[in-house]
């Protein structure tokens, strides 16, 4: 029979999954230490971010509390689970983005922790194209290169539609000069 506080901790979970649209669970392959962990909380921090180290089968138990009319929860429990190693719930807000960036800096430096799938947008992603993710620039970088990208080419068709008159001015001002 299950206590009291593995109930609660079943219920937090699955409050923060159903309030969060984005999560990830990362993996702890190796020893993390407590200090390594810090660190990673507070540069999730930053990007309103937070990171739970979680056990396996409450985080289950959690999923399939989740409301049937979803297809998301079945999708993942048919593609991730049962979950092995020790895992942590990574829960992301609106930025995701930014969050994922950071975690994924964090992963490159300390080899103990991976992506294992993440949730985004109503989408199931595995490991893989998590990082592919977490490498794409940022919405603001892509912004300035859509824009850069509308400003290059009106500023290539003006210089070229002004290089034909300009040549055109030339080549009067010289003939005028050669027939006086």
């Amino acid at each position: 029979m299950p206590n009291q506080k593995k109930i609660e901790n079943v219920r937090d979970l699955s409050e923060l999954i159903t309030l969060h649209k984005h999560l990830a669970v990362v993996r702890m392959t190796g020893k993390i230490t407590h200090q390594q962990l810090e660190t990673l909380r507070k540069d999730l921090k930053k990007t309103k971010a937070k990171i739970r180290v979680i056990k396996n089968t409450l985080l289950e138990k959690a999923i399939n509390k989740l409301p049937k009319a979803s297809k998301l929860p079945l999708s993942v429990k048919k593609s991730f689970f049962p979950l092995k190693n020790t895992n942590a719930l990574l829960v992301l807000d609106k930025n995701w983005n930014d969050a994922l960036k950071k975690a994924f800096e964090f992963m490159e430096k300390e080899k103990n922790l991976a992506f294992h799938f993440a949730i985004l947008d109503s989408m199931v992603y595995g490991a893989d194209d998590v990082i592919k993710i977490a490498q794409l620039p940022s919405k603001e970088q892509l912004m300035a290169k859509v824009i850069g990208s509308f400003k290059s080419p009106v500023s290539r068709l003006n210089n070229s539609i002004l290089f034909g008159l300009r040549n055109f001015v030339h080549v009067l001002k010289s003939k005028s000069q050669n027939t006086n």
